[in-house]
């Protein structure tokens, strides 16, 4: 991941995150998972494959429960906090 923000809000059960994927992680998770595709549709399409990481994750880290993220965004552009 170039970059992530995770967003945890007080209404919702468990955090979100957003990321800005690396190209090459994103094609070999891709190829892993049976995805195919350029930039764009790796991050159109992979965010499922992407989700099951970040909890595979999580719980090495000893993340459980609301610790855990219940859904991803990829985004081809970078953001800022500002943004």
């Amino acid at each position: 991941m170039a970059n992530i923000w995770v967003y945890a809000d007080q209404n919702k059960t468990k955090p979100v995150a957003l990321i800005v994927p690396v190209e090459g992680p994103l094609k070999k998770l891709a190829a892993e998972a049976g995805v195919e595709g350029g930039p764009e549709e790796l991050v159109h399409d992979d965010k499922a494959a992407v989700l099951r990481e970040l909890i595979s994750a999580g719980r090495q880290g000893g993340l459980a429960g609301i610790g855990l993220v219940e859904g991803v965004v990829l985004t081809e552009e970078e953001w800022t906090p500002q943004t």
